[in-house]
């Protein structure tokens, strides 16, 4: 047979975007949770091992080793903790294997290794976790007489994808190994549907989710690319990657399709063509030079046709906090290609339905830590940039310089709290000079040099500091200087 239930509830869980931000109180309960639970299983089993009763032992480490770890996952600062429990978990099921004769068990060791590889990612101790993936991988390949090992082996090429990817300051992404693990998965992804392709198993729809998965995360890896390029003689280069992602996600659209008519779980499957709309939208957005071009057209149509899907599976999209947040800078870049195409009304209208995402109502009581926190102030801060935009475009200058002070402030308050931060520091050049640009449409030139003046001031990268003196220039002579 395919995966068992729990492991397929875990495959699932770990590849979904997990956006959303955790609590810390949910994560101090949880250390409490697993520290007891590990500890009481070494009991248990030496209990069940009295009895002779071994698969009874092992199912209550499959327990451990999906359940409560799979729990664990979803909850921030449990690294350490989640680590230790795999740790007992893969010296409980040696243990069992050398009780009565008992046969060693594959399965399990292979998910020892893949749990401890993510533990160690999570801790950036890289070296470390690709040896475990590849001791997860090396089991994998010496058990392909039984083909339900395929699968297994895909999954441990994906994790090793996953680590290519993960950079910090002394690891730049290697994405040639990470695209080459992918397309291995991928293959095998694809072969496991053709042998079962025209029959009845179950558990097709989760070999074409991974199918899915496998087409997605190659189209992120070469968007993902395409932006790490940077230089002006690269602009080819990029443009290419993002040709073969968009090419990824096609692949990727076609199989969401097939599963909103065939899987069992129908709102993982409509979650998954939304999100793949969303990004055929966003690779269309990098290539168009302006709204108007052919490619801002056909970001339109694929952003039009997410929000539409959205709204129409509304129960089983909107309810994922992951999908709010997307949803919300997709109605924004929805309302700017509005706005470039005079669409005023229409473009009012979508940035709108963004700002009730990314700026809800406060919650009453104090606010807990949120690590998401300033992946969505950013997100606010663009809307708000974007409604300042459309308010100038449809000429009213004092909703446009509201909106666009609103933005001001936001990329202040974050500056005054890490005034080093290259990206708050571009925002807040890029809103200086967005309201210098309404002060010229207002006819207040020497206000727009002051906004002007101020941005350049700010300018910490030379394309900002260009950015700004070039607005500087164009003004009238008189207000180039005083």
């Amino acid at each position: 047979c395919w995966f068992n239930k729990k492991e397929v509830d875990f495959i699932r869980a770990s590849v979904r975007r997990k956006t959303h931000g955790t609590r810390v109180w949910r994560a101090t309960a949880a250390t409490v949770f697993a520290t007891v639970t590990g500890l009481g299983a070494y009991g248990w089993v030496k209990q069940q091992q009295a009895t002779g009763t071994i698969t009874e032992a092992r199912g209550f480490t499959d327990d451990l080793m999906f359940d409560v770890i799979g729990k664990l996952r979803g909850i921030d600062k449990t690294e350490t903790v989640r680590a230790a429990v795999v740790e007992r978990v893969g010296a409980l099921s040696k243990t069992l294997s050398q009780v009565g004769g008992a046969q060693r068990d594959p399965s399990t060791e292979f998910w020892t290794h893949i749990h401890q590889g993510d533990a160690d990612l999570d801790r950036k101790q890289f070296d470390a976790a690709r040896e475990r993936y590849r001791q997860a991988q090396g089991i994998a390949n010496n058990m392909l007489q039984d083909p339900n090992w395929l699968r297994n082996l895909s999954y441990s090429h994906g994790k090793l994808g996953e680590l290519a990817l993960m950079e910090d300051a002394n690891k730049p992404a290697d994405f040639a190994a990470a695209r080459q693990s992918y397309h291995k998965a991928l293959e095998i992804d694809q072969r496991l549907v053709r042998l079962m392709e025209g029959s009845k198993k179950q558990g097709m729809d989760l070999l074409l989710h991974d199918v899915f998965v496998s087409h997605y995360r190659l189209g992120d890896l070469e968007r993902r690319e395409a932006q790490a390029i940077t230089s002006e003689q690269g602009a080819d280069r990029a443009k290419q990657h993002r040709l073969e992602a968009r090419r990824a996600y096609e692949q990727a659209l076609g199989i969401a399709e097939r599963l909103t008519n065939e899987a069992a779980d129908k709102a993982q499957a409509r979650r998954g063509l939304v999100n793949t709309l969303i990004e055929l939208g966003n690779v269309a957005y990098d290539l168009a030079d302006e709204p108007k071009h052919p490619e801002g057209l056909h970001a339109h149509e694929r952003f039009a046709a997410a929000v539409a899907s959205a709204e129409r599976w509304s129960e089983d999209v909107l309810r994922d906090d992951s999908m709010q947040a997307v949803l919300g800078t997709t109605y924004g870049r929805l309302a700017f290609l509005k706005s470039g195409t005079g669409r005023i009304d229409e473009a009012r209208s979508a940035v709108n339905r963004a700002l009730a995402i990314v700026e809800p109502p406060a919650a009453p009581g104090p606010k807990e830590p949120d690590p998401k926190d300033t992946e969505r102030k950013l997100e606010r801060l663009a809307t708000y940039k974007t409604l300042g935009v459309i308010e100038g475009q449809a000429g009213d200058l004092p909703a446009a310089r509201r909106a666009t002070e609103k933005a001001l402030q936001i990329a202040r308050r974050e500056l005054d709290t890490r005034p080093d931060d290259a990206d708050w520091q571009h925002e807040l050049v890029a809103a200086l000079v967005q309201i210098g640009d309404l002060e010229l449409q207002a006819q207040r030139v020497q206000a727009a040099r002051t906004a002007f003046m101020q941005a350049r001031k700010a300018a910490r990268s030379d394309e900002d500091r260009q950015l700004a003196s070039k607005r500087i220039a164009s003004l009238p002579r008189a207000h180039k200087r005083k």
